[in-house]
């Protein structure tokens, strides 16, 4: 996964998940593997 702004880089996606009705996680590392989650809204 890539950004186009800020200092963010690349991650690296290593798992998604799904919460209904509108909700996806992605659980992203860095280069340095630092881990994170990111939540995105969907409709």
């Amino acid at each position: 996964m890539g950004f186009t702004s800020g200092d963010a880089g690349v991650l690296k996606i290593e798992g998604m998940g799904f919460f209904d009705p509108d909700i996806v996680t992605f659980y992203v590392s860095d280069p340095a593997g630092g881990k994170t989650q990111l939540v995105q809204h969907v409709s």
